[in-house]
C-alpha cells in the first residue's frame, strides 16, 4: 500500500497488519538495477496496542454494553448488513492507526456485479493517502450465541481508490483494490427518502440510514 508523504514527494509504502515481532522484507528489482541504487528507509512505525478484532477464542470487550452479538439475534436484515460490513483499518501519514466500519454497496446499474464499492466515514478516510493504507476484515463472528469466534476474520489488503468525499455529511465512497471474500454481501440502496413511519437503523460511522425494502437490504 502506497501513499504520498505530506512532507515531501516521496511515497510511503505501508505493509499490512503484522501479528508478531519480526518482519522480513523481500524486494524484487527490475533487471539491470543494482541493489546499491535502491534507497529504502523505515520512515514510520505504527504499533497497535489492541487489535481491531479479537483473536480466535477471545471475547470482545467493548467500552460499554451496547454491542449486540449477531449470533444471538434472528433478524434477516441484520444478517444481510453484517455480511456487507467490514472493519476498516487505516494508517495516517504520521504513523498512527485506527479502525472504522464500512459497508459494501451494490452496483445500482448492474446489481449482479461484485464491484467492491464501500461507504464509510469522511473523518476516517478523508483523502487518497489514507484510502491507500486501508485493509478490511470480514465475517468475524461467533458461530453460536454466547460463544467466541473460533477463527480470525478474512482480510483484504491493497488499499482503495477514493471516489467521492463529502465532509458535510461525513461520508466517503471507496472502491477496494482487493476483492472482498465470497461470503460478503452487497446492500441495495436508494437515493429516495423513506416514507414517514418506515423503520430504519442509524449507523453513525458512514452516516447513513438503513431500511428494508422488498425483503432486501437498502441504504438511503
Amino acid at each position: 500500500m502506497a501513499s504520498a508523504d505530506a512532507a515531501g514527494a516521496e511515497p510511503l509504502f505501508w505493509i499490512p497488519l503484522l501479528l508478531g515481532d519480526t518482519l522480513t522484507l523481500e524486494l524484487t528489482l527490475p533487471s539491470g538495477l543494482e541493489p546499491q541504487a535502491l534507497d529504502l528507509d523505515l520512515a514510520r512505525v505504527s504499533h497497535l496496542f489492541r487489535l481491531p478484532f479479537t483473536l480466535p477464542d477471545e471475547r470482545y470487550q467493548g467500552p460499554d454494553d451496547c454491542h449486540v452479538d449477531l449470533a444471538c439475534v434472528d433478524d434477516p436484515l441484520l444478517e444481510c448488513l453484517a455480511r456487507a460490513t467490514a472493519v476498516v483499518l487505516y494508517t495516517r501519514l504520521d504513523g498512527g492507526s485506527n479502525a472504522c466500519t464500512g459497508t459494501l454497496l451494490a452496483d445500482d446499474a448492474d446489481p449482479e456485479t461484485r464491484i467492491p464499492y464501500l461507504v464509510t466515514a469522511h473523518h476516517c478516510i478523508p483523502d487518497q493517502a489514507r484510502a491507500s493504507s486501508i485493509e478490511t476484515y470480514w465475517s468475524h463472528r461467533a458461530e453460536a450465541c454466547g460463544a467466541v469466534p473460533v477463527r480470525a476474520p478474512e482480510r483484504v489488503t491493497g488499499g482503495a481508490d477514493l471516489l467521492s468525499a463529502q465532509e458535510s455529511i461525513d461520508t466517503v465512497l471507496l472502491r477496494l483494490c482487493g476483492e472482498p471474500p465470497r461470503s460478503a454481501g452487497f446492500v441495495d440502496w436508494s437515493a429516495s427518502l423513506p416514507e414517514i413511519g418506515t423503520e430504519v437503523l442509524a449507523d453513525p460511522e458512514p452516516n447513513v440510514t438503513i431500511r428494508c425494502l422488498n425483503c432486501q437490504c437498502s441504504v438511503v
